[in-house]
C-alpha cells in the first residue's frame, strides 16, 4: 500500500480538523457527525459545537435540550440523543477498544474501528461507503463478509490511521461513483469489477397539515416531540391533510381554508413530506405559549424553521 500512502500524503485532506488531533472525544464526535452527513456540512458545525461542548463530560452535565439545540442543522437527531446517552453512560470517558466502543449507542463496527484507529492507533480497517466502493471494485465481492475480508487484506501491515484516511479520501476524490481510474494509486491491483446494479426506489410522499396556533399576544403553541424521527425537538402540531379539527393545548379548534398560509416540501432520507400550513388564532391569551423570539432558543427541526419563515 506504499502507493496509496504516498498518494494520500500528496493529495489527502490533511486540513480536516479531526485529522489534526488524537483526542478521543474530538474524533468520536467527528465520526458521529459524519454519519449520513457531508464533510462540508460537518465542517460548518464542528468547531462551534466543540466551543460549546469542550468535552464529553460537558455534554453529560448539560440538558438534552441544550445538546439538541447545538446539533441544529446537522439532522438525524437520533445521533445527538445517542451522543447524550454515551456521555451519561461513560461519565465522559470513552472506552479504548473497538469491542467496548461497539457497545455504545449509535456506534457500529466501522465507527468503532475508526475511533480506535484514529484515537488509539488500533490496527483495524474501516468500511464506510467510500471504502466499500473501493474494496468491491478491487475484489468484486460486495457482500458484507467479503467486503470486510477485502478491507483487511488491503490493510495488511500498513499503519491503520494513515491507511484508513487514505482510503476514505481515495473513495471521495478518485474512486467515485464515476471513477477516475487513470489517477488511482491502486489501479495496478484493482480488478475493476463493476458496481452492483442500483435499485431505484421512489421516495414515498406523506401529506400533512401543520397547524400554527397564536393567541392575541402573538404567542405560539409548540409541543416537544416524542417521535423516533424528531424526538426531543420542539415543533408545531401536525394532523392528517384532510383533518377539519385539531386539539391544541387541550382545546379543540376548527381548521378553515381561510387560515391556509402556504405549502412546504421537505425531504427526509426515506420519504418526502408535503405540508399545508394553517395559522389559527385564539381570541384570548394562553399561559405557557411562546413569543417567536423565545422559540428561537428552542431546538427546532429544519421543517419547523421553514414554517416560521413562511409565516
Amino acid at each position: 500500500m506504499k502507493e496509496l500512502i504516498a498518494w494520500y500524503q500528496r493529495h489527502g485532506r490533511h486540513d480536516l480538523p479531526w485529522r489534526k488531533t488524537k483526542d478521543p472525544y474530538h474524533i468520536y464526535l467527528s465520526e458521529i457527525m459524519l454519519q449520513q452527513t457531508t464533510v462540508a456540512t460537518v465542517l460548518r458545525r464542528y468547531g462551534s459545537f466543540l466551543e460549546r461542548f469542550k468535552s464529553l463530560a460537558s455534554i453529560a452535565q448539560a440538558s438534552e435540550e441544550e445538546l439538541l439545540k447545538a446539533w441544529e442543522g446537522l439532522g438525524y437527531y437520533r445521533r445527538a440523543r445517542n451522543l447524550y446517552m454515551v456521555a451519561q453512560m461513560t461519565g465522559g470517558v470513552l472506552p479504548t477498544t473497538a469491542e467496548e466502543l461497539m457497545r455504545l449507542p449509535g456506534v457500529g463496527k466501522t465507527t468503532a474501528h475508526a475511533i480506535a484507529s484514529f484515537a488509539y492507533g488500533a490496527q483495524l480497517p474501516i468500511l464506510d461507503v467510500n471504502v466499500k466502493r473501493i474494496v468491491g471494485r478491487v475484489y468484486g465481492n460486495y457482500n458484507e463478509k467479503g467486503l470486510w475480508e477485502g478491507a483487511w487484506q488491503l490493510l495488511g501491515d500498513s499503519p491503520a490511521p494513515l491507511f484508513n484516511q487514505a482510503m476514505m479520501d481515495l473513495g471521495s476524490l478518485i474512486c467515485q461513483p464515476t471513477p477516475q481510474c487513470t489517477h488511482c494509486p491502486l489501479k495496478s491491483q484493482c480488478g475493476r469489477y463493476p458496481d452492483p446494479p442500483k435499485q431505484q426506489k421512489r421516495r414515498p410522499v406523506e401529506r400533512v397539515a401543520i397547524i400554527v396556533a397564536s393567541d392575541r399576544q402573538g404567542r405560539l403553541w409548540l409541543q416537544r416531540r416524542e417521535t423516533e424521527l424528531l424526538g426531543g425537538l420542539w415543533g408545531f402540531a401536525q394532523v392528517p391533510i384532510d383533518a377539519t379539527r385539531v386539539v391544541i393545548d387541550g382545546e379543540e379548534m376548527a381548521i378553515d381554508e381561510r387560515m391556509h398560509k402556504g405549502s412546504l416540501r421537505h425531504l427526509y432520507t426515506h420519504f418526502e413530506l408535503q405540508a399545508d400550513v394553517y395559522l389559527l388564532f385564539l381570541e384570548r391569551e394562553k399561559e405557557g405559549w411562546l413569543m417567536p423570539s423565545e422559540i428561537e432558543r428552542l431546538p427546532l427541526s429544519t421543517l419547523d424553521r421553514k414554517v416560521l419563515r413562511l409565516l
